[in-house]
């Protein structure tokens, strides 16, 4: 990320389930924070979730679980909390995926 926010779409959900999003910071002093909107419009109308820190005081790296709606379209926006550049790892998979 080069300290700005990178956006995602996220189709093709083939089982309704409650999915889990992680972002997390491979670059030492980053911040990742993960939105996720059920429109394009990016705007607090169609937030579904929303994480700063997974582990209040304890990490930076963001956690969100939900439930996603079967071939529904959803909008992921991961951005860097104090504007820096650095390396954010994403994760996506279902809560009780082993």
């Amino acid at each position: 990320m080069d300290g700005q926010s990178e956006s995602f779409q996220i189709t093709g959900i083939e089982q309704e389930d409650t999915y889990c999003i992680d972002a997390i910071a491979a670059t030492r002093e980053s911040d990742p924070v993960v939105y996720l909107y059920d429109s394009q419009e990016f705007s607090v109308d169609p937030l579904v979730a929303y994480n700063d820190d997974r582990e209040y005081g304890s990490s930076v790296n963001s956690r969100i679980c939900v439930p996603l709606a079967r071939e529904s379209t959803y909008y992921l926006e991961v951005a860097e909390l104090l504007e820096r550049s650095g390396i954010v790892l994403l994760y996506i998979d279902r809560e009780d995926a082993e």
